[in-house]
């Protein structure tokens, strides 16, 4: 599949261009930059304005075979020379964020807040790109830097963003400069992204985090779990929405000083947990009408139910399945299979933290609980 370029990549390159087009008078459509992982790209960046004091280039964004919200957008690079001295007899640069980029509003994120939502890797790129041009052209002044996105505010409601309090706009983002399709590694980080804004939270509201206190966090896997959370009326609780990676985000969760989590998702998801599997992706384990089947035939149910049950398409398929036959079975079959949960629950966590999962059918509504999910709303509603 192809490989595409970070908004942090197309950053530096349409700063490279301005900057040169500024200091040297030359002009190169196609700017090659060297990004982190240590290949050298070559995009293609275009003049949107020249000033006595200050260029503007443009570069736009190829995000691959990625299916990125953010692909072909323009990112923008204003570099003005200003009066000031930078001192050491070389140039210093000053990175802003402009229309289009956001602000960070809330802390636990890797800019402080109230900075340009521009990230640590893309702020070196651009400022070594600048800098690189004003080395060549002798120039020991501050450069200043500006980054724009024209439309960002608008695409960054399909981000993560609004959730993280970043406003105003997108990220510069990227580690390694280079946008690998269908990124794994991407969605993580800003599930990661989003549980160090919750404990950070948290900490500003009641406190830094002390041994023993209490730190609570609900888990969903997706839109259905979201709804499914809001109906249970658990506002004081915060949600992160983990995707399929329910393991990875338990444990980042632990990581960040969480000790009571409560996991909220569709059995269809969640039904995976009870077999171990902690990438709930259909693409890493699909064994939904096989789990339900082991739980059914140890309940009692006949063969013929239980080759049914194994042809099933969906899980509320198999739980019709075993309604035939008996909906007290059917409870039966229910409870295992959250006694299975929390067993895989409690040795992922390994007494690090409390953690419970609570399931439900887009069709038949709740199904049942982990004990521990049990203990955990009763003692949250309690204390709401």
């Amino acid at each position: 599949m192809r490989l595409g370029y970070t908004t942090g990549t197309c950053a530096a390159a349409a700063a490279q261009a301005a900057a040169q087009l500024l200091l040297l008078h030359t002009f190169d459509r196609a700017v090659s930059v060297t990004v982190p992982r240590g290949d050298t790209v070559t995009v293609e960046a275009r003049v949107e304005s020249v000033q006595p004091d200050s260029v503007c280039c443009s570069v736009v964004k190829d995000a691959g075979d990625d299916p990125d919200v953010t692909d072909s957008i323009r990112v923008l690079a204003s570099v003005r020379r200003t009066e000031e001295v930078s001192g050491g007899g070389c140039a210093k640069v000053r990175i802003l964020g402009g229309e289009g980029v956001g602000i960070v509003t809330k802390p636990g994120l890797e800019q402080p807040v109230g900075e340009a939502a521009i990230n640590a890797v893309p702020r070196q790129m651009i400022a070594d790109a600048a800098a690189a041009a004003a080395a060549r052209a002798g120039c020991a002044d501050v450069l200043e830097v500006t980054i724009s996105v024209p439309g960002g505010k608008e695409i960054a409601e399909r981000t993560f963003n609004p959730r993280l309090g970043i406003t105003g706009g997108i990220s510069i983002l990227g580690t390694t400069g280079i946008v690998e399709p269908m990124s794994t590694q991407a969605l993580l980080a800003a599930i990661e992204a989003e549980i160090r804004v919750r404990a950070a939270e948290y900490d500003a509201a009641n406190g830094r985090h002390k041994k023993n206190e209490v730190k609570r966090l609900v888990l969903t896997p997706g839109n259905y779990g979201h709804r499914f959370y809001e109906d249970m009326r658990l506002d004081a609780v915060p949600e992160v929405i983990c995707s399929n990676y329910v393991g990875h985000a338990i444990d980042y969760a632990v990581q960040q000083g969480f000790t009571q989590i409560l996991i909220i998702g569709h059995i269809g998801k969640l039904i995976k947990v009870a077999g171990g599997i902690m990438n709930t992706h259909s693409h890493n384990a699909d064994c939904r009408a096989e789990l339900i089947a082991a739980h059914a035939a140890a309940c009692g149910y006949d063969c013929r139910s239980i080759r049914r049950i194994l042809r099933a398409a969906t899980t509320d398929a198999c739980f019709d399945i075993l309604d035939e036959v008996s909906p007290e079975l059917t409870r039966q079959v229910i409870e295992r299979i959250a006694a299975r949960m929390q067993f895989y629950l409690d040795s992922g966590t390994k007494e690090r933290a409390l953690c419970g999962a609570c399931f439900f059918s887009s069709i038949r509504g709740p199904l049942g609980s982990t004990e521990t999910a049990k203990k955990l709303i009763a003692q949250w509603r309690q204390q709401q």
